[in-house]
């Protein structure tokens, strides 16, 4: 080093000499440092993309006609045969709006509209149409009948039902009710049945009659504004409706394109069903907003957030502090609107599926391009079951997955053999607060919550349960107990003004069942997700289990409320105690059921299965029966469910247990013949 050197010069080149090291004892020391800010710079841009159109109040509606003004061409939509620009989309999503606003002219903004269609374009165009009147769309799941169904429509309050025609039957089943409700139907023919002639009061609902230039749209005023109702099971009882505000649907969206990094080349393919808020908000809004965000505006986000924590800090501390407050917010907003003149976002494309099936479906993936798909755990181990093939893995493009619950033990084997190039494990629930995200492939995990998301957010919280009860257990200072890392329990979720809660349409005795309060202060306020999770020392988060009145089968939330009822209307029976119960080798829980007979009554298994499936979705039908002589009560008359999950469902003297048997339309008793086929797996329930 030479002696004429300043200071500085040495200074700086014993820096330089010390960076590779000090990045070595970084990686040592914080081995998932990369990912980690990754992810956390990716939430700073999500969350002010959602500042950002509040501003602005531009959302979903407003993103996709901006895409057909940009690239009108582009496609939008890949249905079957079918090919849908984005001018084409946005002109149906006009005609939509303008067919019901002449069809009932008295709709106002806020009124609700029930949506009962398969997967196809229809659904997309609809559900945006209806937004552009200001009507909020009530997605109802296809696969329900009766009850099920009418339970659902009477807890969305529509005016009208907007229905496939091939759910013309279903909806005929309760039409007695529902016009005693005064819902107006309207039939959209996707099916493209020839001949179709519905009942009079009934109308086809034909948008190809009017035009598809500009329809006004009925303006939002933010991001809390309604813009659907999606049915979730949640913990507590029957499915209830959540409402998925304008900015869930943007965010959810935007937390999937972005840190998945979509991007306007990619086709995305859906299977499940887009009444859920995987396909729609995850999948399809995803796919809307697109576009790789550059690390520069990543950077000075996360300097943006900083002064806004500081700027919080300043408003709360002294008066002589607060007159910063005003230079800060200047110095955001010019930076804000530098970032939003240099970020193109541009839209996607999604590829849809009517309904899944396994042996097309890597077809489909070829046929249409695929670059990523969504799955549940359930997709992967049927696709696994389907026999070899010379093309596995083959495809014109690399993809990548996106989805939920896929099983440890098949996590390696689904990836090798179809030449995923990454998986994204997510965990999500609709009328959740906060979402993880699995982007370094982690086996099994749902992402990470790292100390960077605990220093910078502090939003979760796990805390020890009544595994019965699934309430938390409290401390002597009237606080809940929380765990250490590597501890299974109860997953809890702040809410703070910019993490809402805004919970389900109806009493809001749900929406107050779902918060926990004092959990780690007094007067904190927290959404009670009803999952099992745990945190391991690395940071990794894991999906163990749900608590309370659901569970999880074929990628369905199966209500047991629901079903017991569905039960109980059947003569012979007195009360039926609903569960989950696993089975080797499949995912989630399959459904049994706990029954007790009226006195000298005998039950008609065949009769009881006709009267299940004319009920209730496959996914949902009690799979396996145990006959009891008394139902064991708790001290407050509810059914006990732990020792019964425990039993399983092997024929161990307590009860006479039987098993579904499609084939023969009935149940019969079961017997080690079919335990053994169901332990290794050859029996398909």
């Amino acid at each position: 080093m030479p002696a004429s050197w300043s200071v500085g010069q040495k200074a700086a080149l014993m820096a330089g000499a010390s960076l590779p090291s000090g990045y070595a004892w970084l990686r040592w020391k914080y081995p998932n440092l990369k990912t980690d800010v990754q992810f956390f710079l990716r939430l700073v841009k999500i969350g002010k993309l959602l500042e950002n159109c509040q501003k602005s109040k531009l959302f979903i509606l407003d993103i996709l006609e901006e895409h057909a003004r940009a690239r009108p061409n582009h496609p939008c939509i890949l249905y079957e045969n079918e090919r849908y620009t984005y001018a084409e989309v946005a002109g149906n999503v006009n005609r939509t709006a303008r067919w019901v606003s002449g069809s009932d002219p008295i709709l106002k903004k806020g009124d609700v509209v029930c949506v009962l269609l398969h997967n196809g374009p229809a659904i997309v165009w609809t559900w945006l149409g209806l937004q552009k009147k200001g009507i909020i769309a009530s997605m109802i799941n296809y696969n329900l009948k009766g009850s099920a169904l009418l339970h659902c429509i009477k807890a969305s309050q529509p005016k009208h039902i907007i229905f496939g025609s091939e759910f013309l039957d279903a909806i005929l089943d309760i039409q007695a009710s529902l016009r005693d409700l005064r819902i107006g139907l309207w039939m959209i023919n996707d099916a493209r049945i020839p001949g179709l002639l519905p009942p009079d009061d009934v109308v086809t609902m034909e948008i190809s009659t009017v035009s598809g230039e500009q329809f006004p749209t009925v303006p939002i005023t933010g991001l809390g504004d309604i813009g659907a109702y999606i049915f979730t099971s949640g913990t507590t009882g029957m499915p209830k409706p959540a409402i998925v505000t304008h900015g869930r649907a943007i965010g959810g969206g935007a937390f999937s394109s972005i840190q998945v990094g979509v991007s306007p080349s990619d086709v995305y393919y859906i299977a499940l069903p887009m009444y859920h808020s995987s396909a729609l908000l995850i999948a399809a809004s995803g796919c809307l907003y697109t576009g790789k965000p550059s690390y520069l505006y990543l950077i000075i986000n996360l300097l943006i957030f900083i002064l806004s924590l500081k700027r919080e800090r300043a408003v709360e501390g002294e008066p002589n502090q607060r007159d910063c407050v005003s230079k800060i917010s200047s110095r955001e907003s010019n930076i804000s609107l530098a970032i939003q003149s240099t970020e193109t976002v541009l839209g996607g494309t999604i590829a849809i599926a009517k309904k899944f099936s396994a042996s097309h479906f890597w077809d489909d993936v070829r046929r249409f391009q695929v670059t990523i798909f969504q799955y549940i755990g359930e997709v992967c181990r049927y696709l696994l079951a389907q026999p070899k093939r010379e093309n596995d893995g083959d495809y014109p493009r690399r993809v990548r997955a996106v989805g939920n619950g896929l099983r440890p033990d098949i996590w390696k084997e689904f990836k090798t053999r179809f030449n995923i190039t990454q998986i994204f494990e997510f965990y999500a629930a609709t009328e959740g607060n906060f979402s993880f995200l699995n982007i370094d492939g982690h086996v099994g995990s749902v992402g990470r919550y790292s100390w960077i998301l605990r220093r910078m957010l502090d939003r979760v919280e796990i805390v020890d349960c009544d595994y019965e009860s699934g309430k938390p257990k409290r401390n002597p200072d009237g606080l809940c107990v929380r765990l250490p890392l590597g501890s299974t329990g109860l997953m809890l979720l702040k809410i703070t003004e910019k993490a809402a809660f805004v919970g389900y349409r109806g009493p809001e005795e749900m929406t107050k069942k779902k918060i926990v309060r004092d959990v780690k202060t007094k007067g904190d306020a927290y959404f009670n997700t009803g999952d099992l999770m745990k945190i391991d020392v690395d940071e990794y988060v894991y999906f163990i289990d749900r608590l309370g009145d659901t569970f999880r089968w074929k990628g369905e939330n199966i209500s047991t409320q629901e079903v017991s009822h569905v039960l109980a209307l059947f003569p012979a029976i007195l009360e039926a105690n609903v569960y989950g119960v696993h089975v080797p080798g499949h995912n989630g829980r399959a459904g049994m059921a706990s029954i007790v007979l009226h006195k000298g009554a005998t039950l008609d298994f065949s009769g009881l299965y006709q009267h299940i499936t004319s009920s209730l979705p496959d996914y949902a039908r009690p799979k396996f029966l145990r006959l009891l002589d008394e139902m064991d009560l708790t001290g407050t008359f509810k059914h006990k469910k732990t020792e019964l999950v425990k039993r399983g469902f092997a024929p161990d003297g307590y009860g006479e247990v039987y098993i579904i048997e499609p084939s023969r339309k009935t149940y019969v008793p079961i017997n080690h013949d079919h335990i053994k086929m169901l332990t290794a797996g050859y029996s398909k329930l």
